[in-house]
């Protein structure tokens, strides 16, 4: 929750129109897709139109699966 109100406070700091409405969305992707078929989720997406950027995004999340675990003393650990 903490990482949501920083983005939500960074947006509007950086807006660069001011008095421009401004609009902020949060996807929990593990909540959102964490038990839909990866492949089956991909197809989905292109078949109803969804392309470009967000569509990029969502292929890599699941093309190269990685995780880091960061420790108290700094040390990025990768698994996977």
């Amino acid at each position: 929750m903490q990482i949501n109100i920083f983005s939500l406070i960074i947006s509007f700091e950086k807006q660069k129109i001011p008095l421009k409405t401004t609009f902020v969305g949060f996807v929990d992707f593990k909540k959102a897709f964490d038990s839909v078929n990866r492949i089956h989720l991909i197809f989905k997406l292109s078949k109803i139109g969804i392309v470009g950027k967000f569509y990029r995004v969502v292929s890599s999340i699941y093309d190269d699966p990685k995780s880091r675990v960061v420790l108290k003393d700094g040390l990025i650990v990768q698994l996977g």
